[in-house]
C-alpha cells in the first residue's frame, strides 16, 4: 500500500487571474475561500483548487486537453446544458 493518500489539491498557474476567478466563481458557481492579488483558492471538503499568477506562464495553452479538472455532478446532462448556455466551450462533449 503506498504511503501517499488521495489528491487533496490542484494548483493551476496563469497569467490572467481575473478571467479564471470569474469562470470558476461566476460560471461554475464555486465559492472562493481566499482571494488575494496573486491567487484565489477554492475549497470544498478536503479538496483545494488554487489558481495563481506565475510570471513563467504566458499565452494560451497549445493543447486544450493538457489539463482537465473533473468535477462530480449529480446530473451531467443538466450541468452540460447550463454551462453550454453560459458560453462554456467544451473540449470533449
Amino acid at each position: 500500500m503506498p504511503d501517499i493518500g488521495p489528491v487533496n489539491g490542484v494548483l493551476i498557474y496563469t497569467e490572467r487571474l481575473a478571467p479564471m476567478l470569474q469562470f470558476y466563481r461566476d460560471v461554475l458557481g464555486l465559492e472562493p475561500r481566499h482571494v488575494k492579488e496573486h491567487a484565489v483558492n477554492f475549497q470544498w471538503g478536503d479538496f483545494k483548487l488554487t489558481v495563481a499568477l506565475h510570471d513563467g506562464v504566458t499565452g494560451a495553452n497549445a493543447d486544450a486537453l493538457r489539463i482537465m479538472v473533473n468535477f462530480e455532478v449529480s446530473d451531467i446532462q443538466a450541468v452540460y446544458r447550463r454551462l453550454a448556455g453560459a458560453g462554456v466551450e467544451f473540449s470533449r462533449a
